[in-house]
């Protein structure tokens, strides 16, 4: 019975990867991860400690007790968990994700950077380290760092707005006016209504002193959000 309901779960759970643990362990680890979802904090952690004492070796299993300290806000506990994970698997990206997390909220900004750099390097399609990684970049005055990191993710993500709205923000500041547009243009063809790229694409006409064309971007943007105060303020 156990084993069949460890194959349901782990049909759920599509991204669930143990490291070879027992069969009683990862019913134990699943178990948890479903209390949990259903709301049963208490009995999930109670679940997931037993899973660790029967298979010790498991690094999915303290990564997750990390995960589950760090939602409580004890970060000494999410950091030795976490920390033990990777001394078992120095390429369990989600741990070297979350430790990272854990120094950069520290103001620990090299090892988080260092951490952040692992994670992509062990799993390159990481999309939310690769975001942060360009944060902490930023924060540090390396924008050169900062818009490879962007690039390297729009390289198999190409239509994230997102992203493009941070490199076109950076050009921007740069006064490279040219990347800065083409980076809002790629933005307005993929969502007309954009509202941060049409703002910014307007303050790019201003300073350019094409008012008019400014002015039109602006009407758009109250034409979809008749409230906002950013078009409202430049018209």
């Amino acid at each position: 019975m156990r084993k069949i309901l460890c194959f349901v779960f782990l049909s759920l759970i599509p991204s669930l990867v143990l490291a070879e643990p027992t069969a009683e362990s990862m019913y134990l680890f699943l178990r948890s991860r479903f209390e949990e979802k259903a709301a049963r904090p208490e009995v999930a952690l109670s679940l997931l400690k037993e899973a660790e004492v029967l298979d010790p070796t498991s690094s999915s299993i303290k990564t997750y007790l990390g995960l589950f300290y760090l939602k409580k806000g004890e970060l000494e506990k999410a950091k030795a968990y976490i920390q033990g994970a990777l001394e078992l698997d120095g390429k369990n990206d989600l741990a070297l994700f979350l430790l990272a997390g854990i120094h950069s909220s520290e103001g620990d900004l090299e090892t988080a950077i260092r951490l952040y750099e692992r994670c992509i390097e062990v799993r390159p399609e990481r999309k939310d380290a690769h975001l942060y990684l360009a944060s902490l970049y930023l924060a540090k005055g390396e924008a050169d760092k900062a818009i490879k990191t962007y690039e390297s993710l729009l390289s198999f993500d190409e239509g994230n707005v997102i992203v493009l709205f941070y490199l076109g923000r950076i050009y921007a500041e740069r006064k490279q006016y040219d990347k800065a547009r083409e980076c809002y243009g790629q933005i307005l063809q993929i969502d007309p209504t954009f509202e941060p790229a049409l703002i910014d694409l307007g303050l790019l006409y201003e300073i350019e002193g094409e008012e008019d064309k400014a002015f039109d971007l602006y009407r758009k943007v109250l034409e979809s959000n008749p409230e906002s105060r950013e078009a409202k303020t430049r018209m």
